[in-house]
């Protein structure tokens, strides 16, 4: 799990910065427990984003109710209201509640046009809400605005099997997608996302 800029950057002490190298160390090892009692002791003495990793981290393991509690607690360190909406997605997703979440998401691409998470997870929930085509729709505008930013593996793995579903055209607009990606993805992207 890679913590977010702001975690990285921020003055931290040593101990810190070990337990965060640990986390992650555990993660990739797919050792979520101790991942998850060393972040939630970082996270009562650290910045919000480590609270809110920690709530991704609950959502991985399916600890809805954990999740619940770290995101109370980055609310209460002064997360920005931003990350806040984006995470309450997160949780309305992982609960089943595809309606609440898609509007979670939707609002968070209100406030920043081009968060390719929140775009993917809106597409996701439009998808279990049986809107192919608005999910479809979503995933390209993103790309579509700013392509350097949102040529992530997960966005175009995403849009490329959406284009499975769809049928007809998907083998062609996925060759559209994968020179996409060869002229604004970075030079080591998997271009097996695009599925062809």
């Amino acid at each position: 799990m890679c913590l977010p800029g702001s975690v990285r950057n921020h003055p931290e002490t040593k101990e810190r910065a070990v337990t965060i190298a640990l986390v992650n160390a555990l993660v990739e090892q797919g050792e979520y427990r101790p991942a998850r009692r060393l972040l939630g002791d970082a996270a009562k003495k650290g910045p919000p984003a480590l609270a809110l990793a920690l709530m991704r981290l609950h959502l991985t393991f399916g600890a809805i109710e954990a999740a619940e509690n770290a995101l109370a607690l980055s609310e209460k360190r002064g997360a920005s209201s931003e990350a806040l909406i984006l995470h309450r997605g997160f949780l309305a997703l992982a609960k089943g509640d595809h309606g609440p979440a898609a509007d979670l998401f939707t609002e968070a691409l209100s406030k920043e046009a081009g968060n390719v998470t929140a775009a993917t997870n809106l597409a996701l929930c439009l998808l279990y809400s049986k809107q192919l085509v608005r999910a479809v729709e979503t995933l390209e505008n993103v790309i579509r605005a700013e392509p350097c930013k949102a040529m992530t593996y997960p966005a175009v793995f995403n849009l490329c099997t959406l284009y499975d579903l769809q049928g007809g055209e998907g083998h062609h607009k996925k060759q559209m997608m994968r020179s996409l990606v060869k002229m604004f993805a970075p030079e080591d992207f998997d271009v097996a996302a695009c599925k062809l």
